[in-house]
């Protein structure tokens, strides 16, 4: 009792300190250092119960507490210093993330290295110090509490020295099977993941306090319309807030040819309220608006996993073939069903006028410099002379009457003035068109580009939705359109990138945790189990993810990293005290299974204390806790999957591994035994 109620106080004692710290690492407290410190818990309960379960074995063994703390601590002490170095190895990719995610995630691994370092002196001398000083109790009748402690024990022993060992032994005898059928269950769920069905997003949607249509008229609109427009959307606003009883107000707000109609939430509802379904609800009331450049209705405005789903980016020197490109993609993607909010990139400003040069006009040496010239002259003037009145300089212009500017027909009677001297009519040598400016417009390397954007609800299906048009309808617009190159933006280029940068530091990380692995094993084998311990914890963080209806986020690969840190701390301490043990016996498999049984009451206290401290952030509801729900999903079930790991596959894959240099022996000596009688022979 005493070891477990300390070795809470150690989590009190890393978290307080790295609080602490946070200054020194200019950090503030905010939601992703409080993210980092529950990342970081896990990993710091199962350093406190290591440190804690070695010592009360040695308690039991008969020592003293002062014995059994300095021999308990002194022997998990070289196992829990790499243990916390390896972690603090294994989150650092999140330091070298780029883009925006990299700034965010930044403070993570500096928050867990603090916390790290703060609860290895915690375990390794404070607990230690703490236990020693406990005096033996001199009341033989035991309290109704350690009544309670010593049932629990013994039913903890039974099952560990009963079941579980029967359970592990049919496993050792069947390891080949046992690691086939860990194969196959991770293969199957990597094929689940790999298919697109789980869907992946760049950040988890967090539901707003408020819903927010947004609309964009045409540049130019006349008051009329903008007014219609808005009430078309109020209106759909108050029969939502007719049929809710959530709804606190409608706000609206007009900017230039931008609307936005606001429908608050009253606060005491917002936790209960599906966002998603209240948007679709104002969606249909609202209905087709036609004439509008940009409709789109958010759930989530303001929040991290704000903004288009899928972001598509064309590119072409060709404009009208790029418009024409990004309107037939934006129509394929309006077909689907999942697909809202639309928008083909193309923003198109004031109406104006096109002018273009014929053949005749040519003939007569005009150049379209010269008839720019001549017509801004006629309608905005030309500069005559200049003249002082006081100390004033006034600037007189020729022009046409007003009348005459304010008329189309005009340009029907312009003459225009020939390098020859002589006057043509404009319409004999220029061609006049109307068309529409464009609002903004937006170059990479040189060529004009549209970005198609849309909304998928719900998101976890984006990837999917990408598949599709990556097999069928970039390739039939790549065709249709020769030249056009099509590439991905927003959130996809994001992610690509942050999982490529991720994937990169994880191989170096990987390199790095070998290196550091294999000198406490003094092995280039061992490391290797632990290494491939991790891939296979990281499955039960996806099996949560499907049996909580959950689509992978970053945030999950958060919580992926700190469970990877647990699994590095549960292989590496086993596979030490198996060392230990192998050092007083040769069976191998009396080696595991002692060492399977000393590590099993940690790593389940581990697993418990993790998984029911998480549970409540699991199954929350509250909109603000929403963004923590993946990462808890992954610790909290990973935790519960590499328990099985370290307790039935590791001891499987460390008895494989001993057959393995069984039998790389064995071909040695053979080897040698075949090179000494090839030698007799030829002296022979």
């Amino acid at each position: 009792m005493a070891s477990g109620h300390l070795g809470n106080n150690g989590d009190t004692y890393g978290i307080s300190w790295g609080m602490l710290l946070l200054p020194v690492m200019d950090v503030s407290i905010n939601m992703i250092s409080m993210f980092a410190f529950i990342l970081a818990l896990g990993i710091v309960v199962d350093d406190a119960i290591i440190a804690g379960e070695n010592i009360y074995a040695y308690q039991q063994q008969g020592y003293s507490f002062f014995e059994a703390a300095l021999l308990g601590a002194k022997s998990v002490a070289i196992p829990l210093s790499c243990s916390i170095l390896t972690n603090i190895v294994a989150f650092s990719p999140l330091y070298f993330l780029p883009g925006f995610l990299g700034k965010i995630f930044q403070v993570t691994p500096l928050v867990i290295a603090a916390v790290f370092i703060v609860s290895w002196i915690e375990a390794l001398f404070i607990l230690p110090a703490h236990l020693a000083a406990i005096k033996s109790s001199t009341n033989s009748k035991p309290s109704p509490l350690q009544k309670i402690q010593l049932r629990v024990d013994k039913i903890l022993n039974y099952f560990i020295h009963g079941i579980y060992e029967r359970v592990l032994s049919r496993c050792l005898q069947y390891r080949y099977l046992s690691l086939l059928l860990f194969i196959c269950i991770s293969g199957l769920v990597m094929s689940y993941c790999v298919s697109g069905r789980m869907g992946f997003s760049l950040m988890p949607r967090v539901q707003s306090d408020y819903l927010l249509a947004t609309a964009i008229v045409p540049i130019g609109a006349s008051a009329e319309f903008i007014q219609e427009v808005e009430q078309q959307m109020v209106n759909g606003a108050k029969q939502v807030k007719l049929s809710n009883d959530v709804i606190d107000g409608i706000s609206t707000k007009v900017e230039e040819n931008t609307i936005e109609v606001r429908l608050m939430l009253l606060t005491e509802q917002q936790a209960e309220v599906d966002l998603q379904q209240l948007t679709q609800q104002w969606r249909a009331f609202v209905g087709t608006i036609p004439g509008l450049e940009q409709l789109k209705f958010e759930a989530d405005a303001g929040g991290p996993g704000r903004g288009a789903a899928l972001t598509v980016e064309l590119s072409h020197q060709d404009q009208i073939i790029l418009e024409q490109a990004a309107q037939q993609l934006a129509a394929e993607l309006a077909g689907y069903a999942q697909v809202k909010d639309v928008n083909d990139g193309v923003l198109l400003g004031k109406e104006q006028l096109r002018f273009r040069l014929l053949p005749a006009g040519e003939s007569l040496g005009l150049t379209p410099e010269m008839v720019a010239q001549q017509v801004r002259a006629a309608f905005y003037g030309a500069e005559a002379l200049r003249q002082l009145r006081g100390e004033d300089e006034v600037k007189v212009m020729v022009r046409l009457p007003r009348a005459a500017r304010e008329s189309l027909s005009t340009l029907n009677q312009l003459k225009l003035l020939t390098p020859s001297g002589h006057f043509v009519p404009l319409n004999q040598v220029v061609s006049v068109s109307k068309s529409r400016s464009y609002q903004q417009i937006t170059r990479n390397n040189g060529q004009q580009v549209l970005q198609v954007s849309a909304n998928i609800e719900p998101i976890s299906h984006t990837q999917q939705l990408l598949n599709t048009l990556q097999q069928e309808a970039f390739p039939i617009l790549k065709q249709q359109y020769p030249n056009l190159s099509i590439s991905l933006r927003g959130k996809q280029e994001t992610t690509q990138d942050s999982i490529s940068s991720l994937i990169t530091s994880s191989i170096i990380v990987l390199i790095v945790l070998y290196a550091m692995l294999a000198i406490p094993f003094n092995s280039y084998s061992q490391p290797l189990l632990v290494l491939v311990a991790i891939p296979f914890g990281l499955m039960g963080a996806v099996i949560g993810h499907i049996i909580m209806g959950e689509s992978l986020s970053m945030i999950s690969i958060q919580g992926m990293v700190a469970l990877s840190g647990v699994v590095v701390n549960d292989s590496l301490v086993l596979i030490d005290y198996a060392n230990k043990v192998a050092r007083e016996t040769t069976n191998k498999f009396d080696i595991i299974i002692a060492a399977a049984k000393r590590r099993f009451r940690p790593i389940m206290m581990t697993t418990l204390t993790t998984f029911v401290g998480l549970a409540p952030m699991m199954f929350e509801t509250a909109a603000q806790a929403k963004f923590l729900v993946p990462m808890a999903i992954s610790l909290g079930f990973g935790v519960l999957f590499a328990t099985a790991i370290c307790l039935l596959l590791l001891p499987c894959m460390y008895i494989i591994l001993e057959d393995a240099k069984h039998l790389m022996n064995r071909v040695q000596r053979l080897t040698g035994r075949r090179a000494v009688a090839q030698a007799s022979g030829t002296i022979a």
